[in-house]
């Protein structure tokens, strides 16, 4: 279990009972898994940095399907290397740019990095299968 999964499943289970005001150790609503729940946590964290997770695949190996969103410029594609495992930044030459834009291309760079830092120490068993819903 990942660091992360590991703070999640840290959480306090106690809830405040709504009609007595006890704490109680059981809560009579079903919970979400710790995999459900940081499958949630990182869908929310992608959308933050300016990345689609479009799906999860958990069946064999982690296979993480995510998209730069079309809202924030300048956010690099990322891509993981099935040998290694490893995550990586896609680089791109800009040309000629004025300092503003400069700023929005390193901020793009950092919410890749962040991004990148979310994803490596995921395994399979950190998550659960996911999709996006579509549109139809």
């Amino acid at each position: 279990m990942t660091g992360y999964a590991a703070q999640r499943m840290a959480v306090c289970t106690y809830r405040k009972h709504t009609t007595s005001g006890k704490d109680t150790a059981m809560n009579p609503q079903p919970q979400m898994s710790i995999e459900e729940d940081t499958t949630q946590h990182l869908v929310k964290d992608a959308n933050r940095l300016g990345y689609t997770i479009v799906t999860i695949d958990t069946t064999d190996d982690l296979a993480i399907e995510i998209r730069p969103a079309a809202r924030l410029p300048y956010t690099p594609p990322l891509y993981r290397d099935w040998q290694t495992g490893q995550w990586t930044i896609q680089t791109t030459s800009y040309g000629s740019l004025d300092p503003e834009e400069i700023e929005k291309v390193t901020d793009g760079y950092r919410r890749a990095i962040a991004m990148v830092s979310e994803l490596a120490p995921l395994n399979a068993r950190d998550l659960v299968n996911y999709s996006i819903t579509r549109n139809a």
